[in-house]
């Protein structure tokens, strides 16, 4: 039901915007509606500003994390009130999780080193494995984001191309091109369940990955 683990972050208090609180319940999930703006934001791409893809040059991954936009706080996106038995926590995504899911951080691994452990490994169930722990830090990620990541591993691993073939992203080296292919996959679905599904907070302290997001809340 809750795919997201509770002890990924702890909610803070704050300001509810009451004229614009919208009930969450689990049929939304896999509905045509949240289908069709998952794919409506893949088509726009990414908001932030980030660095070009540079060619695999070694089996590490290494990140950059230069952005030239500013986090934006969307006051006209409704606030998801979650139905029981959902819990609240569950569905409030902050982006603080964000930052440790590209870089790892909290006692668990993000995209870079899952995909340094892919590079010297090669193991294709290993890194499935990774991915699927890691999309349980995401509202309802196993069950609808995980599906995109393993379509994104598998036309990569068959041949060598990514949805999005001109990507860029924070991260260089080798297989670098799935591993941005994957962080945009992840915006792609907060920015088409935003509002509908879930809400993506901004949180403290400040990372240069909160210019990737946009947000209907502070925690």
């Amino acid at each position: 039901m809750e795919d997201m683990a509770t002890s990924a972050f702890t909610t803070k208090s704050h300001n509810m915007r009451l004229k614009n609180i919208r009930k969450f319940v689990p049929s939304d999930l896999g509905s045509p509606e949240l289908e069709s703006r998952i794919a409506l934001s893949a088509a726009h791409g990414v908001h932030s500003a980030i660095a070009a893809h540079v060619a695999p040059m070694s089996n590490s991954i290494s990140a950059s994390s230069t952005h030239s936009s500013r986090p934006v706080i969307d006051t006209t996106i409704a606030l998801v009130q979650a139905v029981p038995p959902t819990k609240q926590n569950a569905i409030n995504f902050t982006s603080h999780t964000y930052n440790q899911i590209v870089y790892g951080g909290g006692g668990w691994n993000g995209l870079q080193q899952i995909f340094n452990r892919y590079n010297h490994g090669g193991s294709i169930s290993q890194l499935t494995g990774d991915l699927t722990k890691l999309s349980q830090h995401v509202p309802y990620g196993k069950s609808t984001l995980l599906p995109v990541w393993s379509s994104s591993v598998t036309t990569y691993v068959n041949s060598g191309t990514v949805a999005d073939a001109t990507n860029g992203g924070p991260f260089v080296g080798k297989n670098a091109v799935l591993a941005n292919q994957l962080r945009i996959d992840l915006v792609n679905y907060l920015n088409a369940g935003i509002g509908t599904s879930f809400n993506v907070f901004l949180s403290k302290p400040s990372y240069n990955t909160d210019a990737d997001l946009t947000y209907n809340g502070k925690v």
